[in-house]
């Protein structure tokens, strides 16, 4: 019988020994995991498209003599349903009208579909349908005079302009007569366009010598309106994944991480868990942690910056991020996030 109690005595031991080896087992790997998230790389499309709408800013600078403050890229408006919001690419301010620019990088070449509402863009690599992009154009056009009239600033249709800019040499137009390159709203060549705008000393000067009535220009105080409403527009959120990858839209986040946008200007998120200390952690009980710094917004000086909070979450943890142009939520591992930038 004592033989017997001694086998038992000893077996639970063997047990509990296996349990907290495995345990053991299950937080190196739980460390490990936080030292090696998954990493994202940007698609080569997307990465193409944000330099095209940068380098086309950049004409609009050098070569349009346009001031930066009259530039304002990445801005939302709300869809006439108030259902979604749509972004533009560039919104260009000028004394005699607002330019709205949708840039696309498209290669290959642009055909009308069977249906007529509808185009294909087919190129070597892909094929996508798309809708009338002229018309998407000119709607884009259209949410933003909508917008500037409930700001109250009442415009006429020839100042609030939709332009589609086909910058990429390698598009070609399939569609009969051309008719979408032979569209006046259709850009190909940005340095030509750009030349086409008067020079800067008349968004300044012309104005309250020339009134607007026979002109024909915007306002001098429509233009400031124009300005204060447009800067009170908010942008994407942005969130910078390992790999390199940056995905805009919104960020939601989680029960974990609640924010007030008018105080948090960025989350950075950082891996409290490398190394062998990691590891050494782990084997006493510790659990794997991001550091999660909460910037207060406005908050940069020459030397410093001001810090909102800081929280410290489980690594496996994870955060909503609605990405643009798609109808549901992503759920996003906290600990393959480098930073969100979050907008106004």
């Amino acid at each position: 019988m004592q033989h017997f109690a001694l086998f038992i005595f000893q077996t639970r031991d063997t047990y509990n020994n296996y349990m907290v080896f495995g345990q053991i087992v299950d937080r190196l790997n739980h460390a490990d995991a936080a030292q090696s998230p998954t990493c994202h790389t940007d698609d080569p499309d997307t990465v193409a498209h944000r330099e095209l709408v940068s380098s086309t800013i950049q004409t609009l600078k050098s070569t349009g003599k346009i001031p930066p403050s009259s530039i304002f890229s990445n801005l939302r408006f709300a869809d006439s349903l108030g259902q979604g919001k749509t972004s533009l690419d560039i919104i260009v301010v000028s004394g005699w009208r607002i330019d709205c620019f949708m840039v696309e990088n498209w290669s290959g070449r642009i055909c009308r579909d069977e249906s007529g509402d509808t185009f294909t863009v087919e190129s070597s690599a892909k094929t996508k349908q798309i809708p009338d992009p002229i018309s998407e154009a000119n709607r884009r056009a259209a949410l933003v005079k909508t917008y500037l009239q409930q700001s109250g600033v009442a415009l006429k249709d020839k100042h609030v302009v939709g332009r589609l800019a086909l910058l990429n040499s390698d598009l070609e137009d399939g569609t009969d007569n051309k008719t979408i390159f032979n569209n006046p709203a259709v850009i190909r060549d940005m340095d030509q366009f750009s030349v086409a705008y008067i020079n800067s000393w008349f968004w300044t000067f012309a104005d309250p010598v020339i009134y607007s009535l026979f002109s024909g220009s915007i306002s001098y105080a429509q233009l400031t309106k124009i300005h204060v409403a447009l800067a009170k527009l908010g942008t994407f959120d942005i969130a910078f994944l390992t790999g390199g990858r940056k995905i805009v839209g919104d960020f939601i986040g989680s029960g974990i991480i609640s924010i007030d946008r008018k105080l948090v200007e960025e989350i950075q998120i950082e891996n409290t868990s490398l190394g062998i200390s990691g590891r050494a952690k782990s084997v006493f009980g510790f659990f794997p942690e991001v550091s999660c710094i909460l910037w207060r917004r406005g908050g940069q000086g020459w030397w410093f910056r001001d810090k909102h909070s800081t929280i410290l979450i489980p690594y496996n943890q994870t955060l909503r991020f609605k990405i643009s142009g798609e109808h549901q939520d992503s759920v996003i591992p906290i600990n393959e996030i480098v930073k969100i930038i979050i907008s106004k």
